[in-house]
């Protein structure tokens, strides 16, 4: 036979990721033969428990199937008792509380030249334990520019590219902002398949410098220009003299 305890042990839950809980009990049961550990979820309709594992210990660690929903647990345990009629105690059920994991993860910018334009690329994976399936989409790409010669109005906006396990944003700038630094701030929002996942955004500042990106085809052009123009500079002035000096 069961017994149906009242007993409130201490426990442990945690959210691994968004679809990984691991439950920890405090019990000291040194006649505890195995524990089983339940989950359903919270609902109005009667209780549906899925079994999530059997451990010698009180801990587990199991996967659910859907982040968007509330579940609950219950521990079964198997005594090693010679009393037949108490050898299976039945802990009540009890909320699992809603302890997402805070992340984000914002890969460095690539900086490419593509037709006239600086094409600025920063990368994101999804945060751990969040898979595509838990993102619902993004929403306002913006760019600020804070030290350009083009104004915000003149700006391209940036698009989102997605790919498996995270995305991208792509800023697409003319060449004109290289003719002295530039630095930039962008930005995008996630928004979650349901308001129990949090939302988080991506917020990345850069700085186009040709003096720092000295790989561009446009800086090389750029730098180009500048030696032309300091050796005219210096060709017309030993001109200049020269005939200066002679006519004098």
């Amino acid at each position: 036979s069961f017994v149906m305890t009242n007993d409130v042990v201490p426990v442990k839950t945690e959210y691994l990721n968004s679809r990984k809980i691991r439950i920890e009990m405090n019990d000291n049961r040194i006649n505890a033969f195995v524990y089983i550990f339940e989950y359903s979820t919270v609902s109005t309709a009667p209780d549906n428990w899925i079994f999530a594992g059997v451990n010698s210990s009180p801990g587990m660690t199991f996967t659910i199937n859907d982040a968007c929903r509330d579940y609950q647990f219950r521990v079964i345990v198997i005594l090693k008792n010679e009393d037949t009629d108490r050898w299976l105690v039945v802990y009540r059920p009890r909320i699992i509380p809603v302890d997402l994991p805070t992340f984000i993860q914002t890969a460095p910018p690539v900086y490419n030249a593509d037709d006239g334009t600086v094409v600025v690329y920063i990368s994101w994976e999804n945060p751990t334990g969040y898979t595509d399936e838990d993102i619902y989409g993004y929403e306002g790409p913006a760019i600020y520019p804070v030290q350009c010669n083009s104004p915000e109005a003149e700006l391209p906006s940036p698009s989102v590219e997605l790919k498996k396990g995270g995305g991208r944003l792509r800023i697409s700038l003319p060449s004109e902002v290289l003719d002295s630094k530039c630095r930039v701030w962008a930005e995008v929002q996630m928004l979650p398949r349901c308001i129990r996942l949090e939302p988080f955004s991506i917020q990345q500042s850069f700085e186009l410098n040709c003096d720092k990106l000295t790989n561009l085809e446009v800086c090389k052009h750029g730098n180009l220009f500048i030696y032309l123009f300091t050796i005219s500079s210096i060709f017309f002035n030993s001109w200049l003299f020269y005939h200066i000096f002679v006519f004098v």
